[in-house]
């Protein structure tokens, strides 16, 4: 084979196999219990009005419990995931969000919402934030999704959603607020109870991780090789200076 055809089959295999590995799905390896074979956890729902700064306290197995960063979820369907270690499925799990402007209110009004298992949302409709959860102040959980959201979350604001979800949400005066696996939940706006949305949390298997296939490295190797090849085969040129 000539040299620059030779050169150019390397690169364009190289090119290829660069290809085949962009293409890869990629997952963060942040899971940290459990197995080694993750699945999502697939909050997928429907609301009438955008829900923001949206976090996701959940409990499950011997991992213990935590609360993710912030999302937005559009008016309409939406679909939230996570990563969790197959052996550790979720037990319990509670949203916190925010929405603004619902109908009748003054322009910029904010509220908090909480996405609950749909008995608890059927006995909060038309009840006072502070009346369900008379030791929460609804003003500061809004102040601490918005601080998450915004990437200026101290930890005090993750004390205090994280407290509320697991000390107040789920063991409140009106029973446990929290679902889990292949439940169904609500989402209930506040500062009087009101239902925007519904939806299911369900469990999907997690993509491959974006490691390369063995055909991959193989076809990387031999584009390598085969520039290697054609440059160490070049004819050195000479050039003669004048002094």
């Amino acid at each position: 084979m000539h040299l620059p055809s030779f050169l150019s089959a390397g690169l364009a295999i190289l090119s290829a196999s660069f290809a085949l590995f962009a293409a890869t799905p990629a997952v963060a390896e942040d899971y940290v219990c459990g197995s080694s074979a993750p699945y999502l956890a697939n909050y997928d729902f429907a609301q009438t009005y955008e829900v923001y700064a949206i976090a996701k306290y959940t409990e499950f197995g011997a991992c213990g419990s935590g609360i993710s960063n912030s999302d937005t979820a559009p008016a309409g369907a939406s679909t939230l995931t996570d990563i969790f270690p197959k052996t550790d499925p979720i037990t319990r799990a509670i949203l916190l969000g925010v929405a603004s402007d619902l109908p009748g209110d003054p322009t910029g009004q904010q509220h908090l919402v909480v996405f609950t298992n749909t008995a608890f949302a059927a006995s909060a409709q038309g009840i006072a934030f502070g009346t369900l959860f008379p030791t929460s102040n609804e003003a500061q959980l809004i102040a601490a999704l918005l601080s998450m959201a915004n990437g200026t979350g101290i930890d005090s604001d993750y004390d205090l959603l994280s407290n509320f979800a697991s000390g107040v949400a789920l063991t409140g005066p009106n029973g446990d607020a929290g679902f889990g696996l292949r439940d169904t939940f609500a989402a209930i706006a506040f500062s009087n109870g009101q239902t925007i949305g519904t939806g299911l949390l369900y469990a999907t298997p997690a993509p491959t991780n974006a490691v390369p296939e063995p055909a991959t490295w193989a076809t990387m190797m031999l584009g390598f090789g085969m520039i290697g090849l054609a440059l160490r085969r070049r004819p050195v040129r000479r050039v003669r200076f004048a002094v």
